[in-house]
């Protein structure tokens, strides 16, 4: 199961001890958790540093390892991080858990169940977070995908499960691609052809096609 990390600034390693925890007394089934930290991440005050912990059942994408590394030593640049590692990364694992990242619909376009954790200790806490989650494309993507949403830390672990059992349903994997469509338009056109039909449809003007030479 993959934890994707957010870039709002939130106590993670929490999030992830609960699950490790979780996974050792058997409340969560058998599994293995790779944590992904946003590549624009802020780190909370008091969190816990991941490579201070014993964990059990959690480990860290080896893509991100160095950059997190860095960011805890004070660095405060951004990663700008290799989408093929991504594309990678979510056709390895079963199922995307993360507190908001656009991530969730990239593990939706590759057919895994996606479970948004926004608790409601971190909502009140966090601004950014909270207003970030009521935005417009965050509502309807809530709303038009099976996306599991958790909003109680003590929901967490229950909502997991639920997470796992439909990784386990091939039909969900179809099901999550189709309601991407409504977002992501894929088709052989270029970023820009698309771009330029977007903005001659919103004007009502007519604009030839993009000739690109060979």
């Amino acid at each position: 199961m993959l934890y994707a990390g957010s870039s709002k600034g939130l106590n993670e390693t929490h999030h992830l001890r609960l699950l490790d925890q979780a996974i050792e007394v058997g409340d969560l089934p058998s599994c293995v958790v790779l944590y992904r930290p946003h590549p624009w991440r802020a780190t909370v005050a008091g969190e816990e540093n991941f490579f201070s912990v014993s964990w059990k059942h959690v480990v860290m994408a080896p893509d991100m390892d160095a950059y997190y590394r860095r960011k805890r030593e004070g660095d405060g640049s951004i990663f700008m991080a290799d989408y093929a590692e991504t594309h990678v990364t979510l056709n390895a694992v079963d199922a995307v858990v993360s507190p908001l990242s656009t991530i969730l619909l990239e593990g939706a376009l590759h057919g895994k169940p996606i479970l948004a954790y926004l608790p409601d200790e971190d909502m009140a806490q966090n601004v950014h977070l909270y207003s970030t989650a009521r935005m417009t494309h965050f509502r309807d993507f809530f709303e038009m995908t099976d996306c599991l949403r958790c909003e109680r830390p003590e929901d967490f672990v229950p909502y997991c499960c639920r997470l796992l059992e439909m990784a386990a349903v091939p039909e969900n994997a179809d099901r999550l691609r189709s309601q991407c469509e409504f977002f992501v338009t894929l088709d052989h056109r270029s970023y820009a052809d698309r771009l330029q039909n977007l903005i001659s449809e919103t004007l009502g003007i007519y604009a030839p096609a993009i000739v690109h030479e060979t």
